[in-house]
């Protein structure tokens, strides 16, 4: 499996921390194919991609907006310290994280790292491509 990096608009609604509000606040969004549903203290729901007028028309009508925080998506296959080489290549390169996110599934890992503005994304996206690329050639040898 390659690895993939590309920008994505996350998505959030803060609802009512009781029993039954992250599936209110799904409902609407239920047909569509949701990559990442993120729940925080009971009360912030963030979700991608919602691409299409239908499917923002859904998440706007139970009160998700998109965030402001630009961010960037990075899947691949799993291995140990690939976020440790991401992180550190960001640091090197002098770009601050806002935000990171990193699961495993089987032996695919997706991340979602945000950003204070466009243009840090953007060289960020460029840096962790570089970073991973170097990881893997030398993995190789």
């Amino acid at each position: 499996m390659s690895t993939r990096v590309r920008r994505v608009v996350v998505w959030r609604t803060e609802v009512e921390n009781r029993p039954g509000e992250m599936a209110r606040a799904l409902r609407a969004l239920a047909k569509q194919d949701l990559d990442i549903v993120i729940g925080y203290n009971g009360a912030v729901i963030d979700i991608a991609p919602v691409v299409g007028k239908a499917p923002a028309t859904a998440a706007k009508s139970v009160g998700f907006k998109p965030l402001p925080t630009p961010m960037i998506r990075v899947e691949g296959k799993n291995r140990p310290g690939v976020a440790f080489d991401c992180a550190r290549a960001l640091g090197d390169a002098g770009i601050s994280m806002d935000s990171l996110v990193v699961q495993v599934a089987g032996k695919k890992y997706q991340a979602l790292f945000g950003f204070a503005s466009d243009a840090d994304a953007k060289k960020a996206a460029n840096v962790i491509r570089k970073a991973l690329k170097a990881t893997k050639r030398n993995s190789m040898k």
